[in-house]
């Protein structure tokens, strides 16, 4: 089913991005594993990197092929490591990857994002998580490592007609509550 198609999975070392490789190894797919951890079982390729920074993204992309049919972005950790890294890893890093990666992808391609039930009830706490996180024009709390800097990001795009805040104009989004923005049809 899947023969001939090249299909890149990150965090393939373990859990779900170990499975997706195992099934698509078995339908017939090339893999590419990316991990910081080397996979148990033989991929047909394999980039040892870190999704959780900019230098790991970069080594990534130059890395993979010139083109491929899926990305598989599986990559993800706990909270449990700190908030800039969780964000650096499963937010901002994925972010980078696939934007980097999407004009590789073949016609008819796709990109799948695996997502844990952690993030269910974000909208539940988000009055919690913008007491925990400090704002991006304050310095970082001793609380909490920097931000980690990806330098080539975009800015996410807004999906409002114009920011809810009105300070950044219309489709702009380097808005302080982009998570009400984005969550807004």
């Amino acid at each position: 089913m899947l023969l001939g198609k090249t299909i890149v999975i990150t965090g393939i070392s373990s859990g779900i991005g170990a499975r997706v490789g195992e099934l698509a190894l078995a339908l017939g797919a090339d893999v590419i594993g990316v991990d910081i951890n080397p996979p148990a079982r033989p991929l047909d390729a394999f980039i040892k990197a870190d999704i959780g920074s900019a230098q790991g993204v970069a080594e990534i992309v130059q890395t993979l092929p010139r083109r491929f049919d899926a990305l598989c972005n599986v990559a993800g950790v706990s909270g449990m490591i700190g908030a800039a890294k969780t964000l650096a890893i499963n937010f901002y890093g994925l972010r980078e990857l696939t934007e980097a990666l999407a004009p590789r992808l073949r016609e008819g391609g796709a990109v799948v994002n695996v997502a844990s039930i952690a993030g269910y009830g974000w909208r539940a706490n988000l009055e919690r998580a913008r007491r925990s996180w400090p704002r991006p024009d304050s310095p970082i709390s001793a609380r909490s490592s920097p931000p980690i800097r990806f330098p080539t990001a975009k800015p996410i795009r807004c999906r409002r007609s114009s920011c809810c805040c009105g300070r950044c104009g219309p489709r702009i989004s380097r808005c302080s509550r982009i998570a009400d923005c984005a969550s807004t049809p």
